[in-house]
């Protein structure tokens, strides 16, 4: 238990008896009153986490710099609510997620939309929201603002463009700046460049930003150097300074205990830092520095709470443990190939002596959340909690089998919120 311990909330304890604790609150009871699968968010992680990120942006970043959240990571009106009170920004990519930021109270000038795929209506929302800026992906998107235009000018907008590293180490499906993405424009080709000089011509537009964002759980700061570079030299040759540069985010958090030792956050901030840095070496301007942050802020702080159903044991030896959850609420493992680490919730403490394959309760043979993992002996009835769960879970949950997605809650100072009632398919989309 020791050894993945930081894997969990940071207020998160396990007493001499075995009994697991979060934020003050026994988990057991909290599975017991709410149900499972549950997902619990610890208040006191995010908020540290966000506090880790500003003060790390002030040691090494002598200009002005913002901390946006990416919503992808997990967004609700009610978790919208507290990300309010931390005065970061919101980097969305809907209009849901907008009109969300926006009813939770996040203001206009705090927020930007991305999207591959921008609907008119999505862009005619975000142009009379006034929000900070939309962040051109391709051509289509400045066709359509300039038909906007005559409901506000000059448009606040960012340039998205794409680096075309081909070599980053992640999975594929989270590499997004290789050289035919269907993110940004390309810089090789000459269409970012053709449209900077577009933007910087037209009055209706005020092109104040440069974007990229080369993938997520991404642990190496060399492919961030070199996007960064491309982005800069790209400026440079259209005699155009940036009043704001984004790298994306995409820096990766640990899933397994023997990947913390590549969790480090300063390593990614001081070396974005020391490039732009040392690009407008010997002026007097720094360019506002954005990051954009979605996993890294919320991963950690959630996990998730599973019932163990039915055991099975094999010819071969193996042994299946299969959970009340799986692919409907967490598609990571099948999508990705992602890992995970469990502990048994009866028994944290206990010597691992049997090897287990969990399984999720999905028609689906990869419907498998952990391939092998040595647990203590588990029964029916038994609980399973998983750490780094709140992070592309919920917000990638399916109704598949027509399974309901699970209850949410938030834990802060002695108290419970429920961010999301578990679903009644009986009132929604499906009747």
């Amino acid at each position: 238990m020791s050894s993945i311990l930081p894997l969990f909330p940071d207020n998160m304890v396990v007493s001499e008896r075995g009994r697991i604790n979060l934020s003050g609150f026994d988990i057991l009871e909290l599975a017991e009153k709410y149900s499972t699968p549950l997902y619990i968010y610890d208040a006191h992680t995010i908020f540290h986490n966000i506090d880790t990120l500003k003060d790390t942006l002030k040691k090494y970043y002598p200009g002005e710099s913002i901390i946006t959240y990416a919503a992808k990571a997990y967004f609700s009106l009610r978790f919208a609510q507290f990300i309010a009170k931390t005065e970061v920004g919101i980097d969305a990519v809907s209009e849901n997620e907008l009109i969300f930021a926006l009813r939770a109270g996040i203001k206009p000038e705090r927020i930007h939309l991305h999207g591959n795929n921008k609907t008119y209506a999505e862009l005619d929302h975000a142009v009379q929201a006034n929000i900070h800026a939309i962040v051109i992906d391709n051509f289509e998107d400045i066709e359509i603002l300039e038909r906007l235009s005559h409901k506000k000018s000059p448009i606040s907008v960012w340039i998205r463009v794409n680096p075309e590293i081909d070599e980053i180490a992640t999975h594929p499906y989270r590499n997004t700046g290789h050289s035919v993405s269907k993110f940004g424009l390309t810089i090789r080709d000459g269409q970012a460049e053709t449209a900077i000089r577009m933007l910087m011509a037209n009055p209706n537009f005020r092109l104040i930003g440069i974007h990229t964002h080369i993938g997520s759980q991404i642990f190496d700061t060399a492919p961030y150097k070199q996007a960064i570079g491309e982005m800069l030299k790209l400026a440079r040759r259209c005699n155009w300074i940036p009043a704001e540069v984004c790298p994306g985010g995409g820096w990766g958090v640990p899933y397994r205990h023997d990947e913390m030792i590549n969790n480090n956050i300063e390593n990614w901030i001081r070396e974005i830092s020391i490039v732009i840095q040392e690009e407008y070496r010997g002026s007097n301007f720094l360019p506002r520095l954005i990051l954009e942050p979605g996993r890294w802020i919320v991963a950690r702080a959630g996990i998730a709470i599973y019932t163990v159903g039915r055991v099975k044991q094999f010819s071969n030896g193996e042994k299946l443990l299969a959970v009340d959850g799986g692919m409907g609420d967490n598609i990571r493992p099948p999508l990705y190939q992602a890992e995970y680490e469990a502990i048994v919730a009866e028994n944290p403490l206990g010597s691992p002596t049997t090897c287990y394959r969990i399984v999720g309760r999905f028609c689906e043979s990869g419907d498998e959340l952990i391939h092998e993992i040595d647990l203590p002996e588990v029964q029916t009835g038994n609980h399973l909690i998983f750490p780094v769960s709140g992070a592309y879970h919920l917000s990638m949950a399916s109704n598949y089998n027509l399974f309901a997605r699970p209850a949410v809650l938030w834990v802060e100072n002695g108290s419970v919120n429920v961010l999301q009632e578990r679903e009644n398919l009986f009132t929604g989309w499906w009747v």
